[in-house]
């Protein structure tokens, strides 16, 4: 049976229950004062005025914040698209409205969709930010990105000569569209939504403990 590390744990854990103390900072103290001999330490909780000891301490897998950012980018983004392209149909060949006039409108609803996004999901946290600074990066970061998306394309045409459906479909649509949305993400994340705008948890929050095959001890 292990050592109790119940007199220690409980003085610690009870300061949980009172405002102004850090639970996770109580945690790691309670946890530095558990004796050896428990694997690679214990954690503990407070229940009423009773400690409970776990077995060997497991830290909760945590995901790349920039990996986690990235993939809701790419949602928002392909939900967005589907709102430009949905839209222009839906005003141009359903309404009858003038081609120019739908693109713009669908354009337009399409990158306030995608701001939107972005800043209350892919980029969580980013509410904190000015948003009218946030707004005017996001337009800045949008035009050079449309600039790198276009570079490919007038180089296939106009440098090497290249007139095939395939060829400027893959220059415009492979291989610009593809650096457009890496420059895209990587605005956003360092200019648009920066990391001092973004909450603990984007930044990478430090490890939680979980608790594994609890015993309760004596108070």
């Amino acid at each position: 049976m292990p050592s109790a590390p119940s007199r220690s744990c409980s003085a610690d854990l009870a300061l949980t229950s009172r405002p102004g103390h850090d639970p996770v900072a109580v945690w790691s103290r309670a946890r530095a004062r558990a004796p050896a001999g428990h694997g690679t330490g214990v954690t503990t909780s407070l229940t009423g005025s009773r400690c409970l000891s776990a077995g060997p301490v497991l830290n909760r897998p945590r995901s790349s914040p920039a990996l986690r950012q990235a993939a809701r980018f790419l949602i928002v983004g392909g939900a967005a698209t589907a709102l430009d392209v949905g839209l222009f149909n839906v005003l141009h060949y359903g309404l009858g409205v003038g081609p120019l006039t739908s693109k713009i409108c669908s354009t337009v609803l399409a990158a306030a969709a995608a701001f939107a996004g972005n800043r209350q999901w892919s980029f969580h946290g980013a509410q904190a930010g000015r948003m009218r600074r946030q707004a005017a990066t996001f337009l800045l970061v949008n035009a050079a990105a449309l600039l790198l998306t276009l570079l490919p394309l007038a180089a296939a045409r106009y440098v090497f000569g290249l007139t095939g459906v395939v060829a400027l479909n893959v220059a415009g649509n492979g291989v610009g569209l593809a650096l457009g949305t890496a420059l895209r993400f990587w605005g956003y994340r360092r200019y648009v939504f920066p990391a001092d705008e973004r909450d603990r948890d984007e930044r990478g929050a430090a490890d939680l403990p979980v608790e594994v095959a609890p015993q309760r001890l004596a108070a």
